[in-house]
């Protein structure tokens, strides 16, 4: 029989996490080292976690950050994805029901897959408890299912793409002495952090960079510290004489290689170095024998250069019937449109001045 409960206490709750994590082949921003250094850095109000157990063993999990009578999931923009960790349908649907049980006003979970149970579930548990719902793309994100060889694939990809990174890797040659460099951060983490941090962070990027705001940093830190710990973390970096040119910070687990944050060194840009690293990423992942590469975040064009498929992540809000509820409903499925119109009226207004 299943029992849903909720509990506040992450630290005792971890280790049967963590296995379940394991069982169900789980994706790392769904385990409690990630949960914790997020809470760490971004949390605020009472972080909660829902669990299912069937006979006392442990089935499920969804953690929860409470906030003004609401809950929602403890993701932002520096989260890439979310999902209920659960092992099988039943646990699924006992945390869907679960979460709308004990939501308050309202529930509000990000980054679901749009063709996930999860979001199935939710709806359904919605429909059980009368609430009402709102939905809306997050984000469309880049994959691609590894198969056959690399030359293959990247043949496949049209020759303008193949021309383009192997003319400029060509001209980077002729610089100096090009190395391509990963590693899992369990040596000089700190010293290849500062190093990648500061590409991330390098041209456009700068006000929305990590070392620019304290909590992404602490986050980043934290993150990165516990990755490491596990062995999943992947430090990577394209070097020409040995300074770096080109950063990316990804996470390797089950067989999937997580393209998280990046950066290239502005000065080298006639280079695209940023291309270049992402190249030679993927000829390593097939090399491994990886089952699928995830370029994480929004489906930008010089991801799509790279691959076809994407994974649309969505924003799932329920609100409960009671006053409260249905207010917080009415304000946010009629006030954001209209926002949004006079947006684009006042930017009309002045286009036509």
């Amino acid at each position: 029989m299943l029992e849903a409960r909720l509990t506040r206490d992450l630290a005792a709750l971890a280790p049967e996490w963590d296995e379940l994590a394991d069982r169900t082949r789980a994706m790392p921003f769904v385990r409690p080292g990630w949960c914790e250094a997020w809470w760490s850095a971004f949390g605020a109000g009472q972080l909660e976690l829902l669990t299912v157990r069937e006979d006392g063993r442990l089935c499920g999990v969804l953690p929860l950050e409470r906030n003004r009578g609401s809950v929602r999931s403890p993701t932002n923009w520096e989260s890439p994805d979310f999902a209920f960790l659960a092992d099988g349908p039943e646990p699924r649907r006992e945390l869907a029901r679960g979460l709308l049980a004990h939501a308050g006003r309202s529930a509000s979970i990000q980054f679901l897959a749009a063709d996930g149970d999860d979001l199935q579930a939710c709806r359904a548990a919605a429909g059980e408890r009368r609430f009402r719902t709102l939905e809306r793309t997050l984000e469309r994100s880049p994959y691609l299912v590894l198969e056959g060889d690399f030359e293959t694939y990247f043949r496949s990809r049209g020759k303008n793409l193949v021309d383009s990174v192997r003319r400029r890797r060509r001209r980077l040659a002729e610089e100096g002495v090009v190395e391509f460099e990963v590693v899992d951060g369990r040596e000089r983490r700190e010293e290849l952090l500062r190093e990648g941090y500061a590409l991330e962070g390098s041209g456009w990027k700068q006000d929305t960079a990590i070392d620019a705001r304290d909590d992404a940093r602490r986050f980043y830190d934290a993150v990165t510290a516990w990755a490491a710990d596990r062995g999943i973390l992947r430090l990577a970096f394209l070097r020409l004489d040995g300074r770096a040119v080109a950063f990316q910070l990804a996470l390797e687990e089950h067989g999937v290689f997580y393209y998280y944050k990046a950066g290239y060194d502005p000065a080298y840009h006639r280079f695209s170095p940023g291309k270049l690293l992402i190249g030679s990423l993927l000829e390593r992942a097939f090399e491994q024998g990886l089952e699928r590469v995830e370029l994480l975040g929004a489906d930008e064009p010089w991801k799509l250069e790279w691959m076809d498929a994407v994974r649309e992540r969505r924003l799932f809000q329920a609100y409960s019937p009671s006053a409260a509820g249905l207010a917080a409903w009415a304000a946010e499925a009629w006030g954001r449109p209209a926002a949004r119109r006079l947006r684009v009226r006042r930017a009309l207004q002045l286009v036509r001045r």
